[in-house]
């Protein structure tokens, strides 16, 4: 019975090993796959948070950082401020939510304005005044 017991411990841990391998092998899978797609499908456009700092939000909202730092009355220091905004909101003696106001004003001031959705007219065109021209308005 010893030797069977023997040749059973060096093939017992050979599978503890091969599956030990196999279970970090498909853990490793698992997470870099989810760190890929992380990093190719950025988050955009989220809420503004106390922690962001200016240049993470410009980045997520497709705005110049100098924009926000303006907006915020701050200098665009050569190195990048990544001061979180709870920071920036003590130094300038505002709450965060002021903060994130300016922030959100700014970005909508700096952004393009957006086009009417599809299959909507635009609202600001007036009806035309003849006949001719009125056969083809929708309206």
């Amino acid at each position: 019975m010893q030797v069977e017991a023997a040749k059973s411990s060096p093939q017992r841990q050979r599978r503890l090993l091969i599956g030990g391998l196999v279970v970090a092998i498909l853990l490793t899978l698992f997470f870099g796959v989810r760190a890929v797609r992380r990093f190719i499908d950025r988050p955009t456009n989220e809420p503004i948070r106390e922690w962001m700092s200016v240049p993470y939000i410009a980045h997520s909202y497709h705005v110049r950082p100098d924009v926000l730092f303006r907006a915020l009355g701050l200098p665009d220091k050569p190195p990048p401020d990544k001061r979180p905004i709870s920071v920036v909101a003590k130094e300038l003696n505002l709450s965060t939510e002021a903060v994130i106001e300016l922030l959100q004003t700014a970005i909508e001031q700096a952004r393009p304005p957006k086009p009417p959705p599809p299959g909507e007219a635009p609202t600001d065109i007036p009806p035309p005044t003849d006949e001719a021209s009125a056969v083809f308005w929708i309206g």
